[in-house]
């Protein structure tokens, strides 16, 4: 057995796909955060960016009800990125995916929040027994990203809300920062590979067609036609749990509900199924905190040690082996099954890894994420 060659700045080793190492021992995801904070340093000249940037939000939106619209979850990032654009003088529009995993506690803290700041919120609903039909799907397809189904259906829901009430900017919390940037292989998604995840595992019937908005003919209506664009609030401003977790606790009334990952009840028993499937996905993370200061290179190290940050209860596990008509035995298939990645499946990949330039471009104009280009071709 190969010994892992591990960071000589953060956590992140040799295990990880894509991870490159340098003469001193430091790895590519390392620089790759170098850059972007060289790219998106948080001083003054950010403020004038912001500005400038919120200026233009402000005019696309003027002969609308609304200029930006904010997803929330009850979590900490999407809570914050609430409150700043009420702060920043725009007019958002809060919308919620329910997908039927919310906790109560989420709940609270999205009414908490909607309700002090005076937005509008806008909730859709998808059929649960539909969703339960793909959320079975991504299990069985064996593919680290176990919530795909709802990463297509928030996604899908977010443009077609955008589009229907004339907003022109999607603001989103993802930060390089705090998060890291996931590799390819443990996090991929388009609207193909959703599509031949459910032919090949479920169902590809009107419903999962109309369910999924990714398609190239609708991003191209959202993006082009529509002119829809999306900002990443996090490039723009300082955004430290730390920092933003008492504030928001003390100006909204958040509450945290214990543990990483509160707002959704699924999400713990997924992280279960994607580290059963090699996706150490807390090197990310834990990585990212380390380079901006949010903990030591020893404390992440002794969290890789003790294992999973998604410790899940036998309860947990049941409850929704309940939900989905889950037997132990799809559960010990889901969990030993070899791993696959969207390599496996027909996805847009192959033709968007020639786009370099046309999606740096993309990103740049903000009709993708900003960090997106890093994602694709330098992790």
């Amino acid at each position: 057995m190969a010994i892992q060659q591990i960071c000589n700045r953060c956590v992140m080793d040799s295990s990880v796909p894509g991870v490159t190492f340098d003469e001193e021992g430091i790895c590519s995801h390392c620089r790759m955060h170098d850059n972007l904070d060289k790219r998106y340093p948080i001083n003054d000249e950010t403020k004038k960016k912001l500005e400038k940037l919120v200026a233009k939000i402000k005019s696309k939106g003027k002969n609308g009800k609304y200029d930006v619209l904010v997803g929330v979850s009850g979590g900490i990032d999407s809570t914050y990125c609430l409150y700043m654009a009420k702060k920043l003088g725009l007019r958002p529009l809060a919308f919620n995916y329910d997908n039927g995993w919310t906790t109560d506690v989420a709940k609270q803290n999205i009414k908490n929040a909607v309700d002090k700041l005076q937005v509008d919120l806008r909730v859709v609903k998808p059929d649960l027994e539909e969703l339960k039909r793909y959320q079975r799907a991504s299990l069985e397809a064996c593919i680290p990203e176990t919530c795909l189904f709802c990463v297509v259906g928030i996604a899908s829901a977010s443009f077609q809300v955008a589009a229907e009430e004339n907003i022109k900017y999607i603001m989103l919390g993802t930060s390089f920062r705090t998060e890291g940037i996931t590799p390819l292989r443990w996090h991929y998604v388009d609207g193909t590979y959703f599509r031949d995840i459910i032919k090949k595992h479920g169902k590809l019937d009107k419903a999962a067609k109309k369910f999924n908005k990714l398609t190239l003919p609708n991003l191209f209506y959202y993006m082009f036609i529509k002119g829809i664009r999306m900002f990443q609030l996090p490039l723009y401003v300082e955004y430290k749990d730390s920092l933003i977790m008492p504030f928001i606790e003390k100006e909204l009334g958040w509450k945290f509900g214990g543990r990483e990952h509160f707002d959704c009840s699924y999400k713990p028993v997924g992280a279960y199924f994607e580290e059963k499937s090699g996706r150490a996905l807390k090197k990310v993370s834990l990585s990212a905190q380390v380079r901006s200061n949010e903990m030591t290179r020893e404390d992440a190290l002794e969290k890789i040690k003790a294992g999973s940050t998604e410790t899940v209860s036998q309860d947990e596990l049941e409850y929704v082996m309940k939900r989905l008509d889950l037997t132990q035995d799809d559960v010990k298939r889901f969990t030993e099954s070899p791993p696959r990645t969207f390599l496996d499946y027909k996805t847009n990949y192959s033709w968007l890894s020639m786009l370099k330039w046309p999606i740096k471009i993309c990103c740049k104009l903000k009709l993708i994420p900003e960090t997106a280009y890093e994602k694709y071709f330098n992790v």
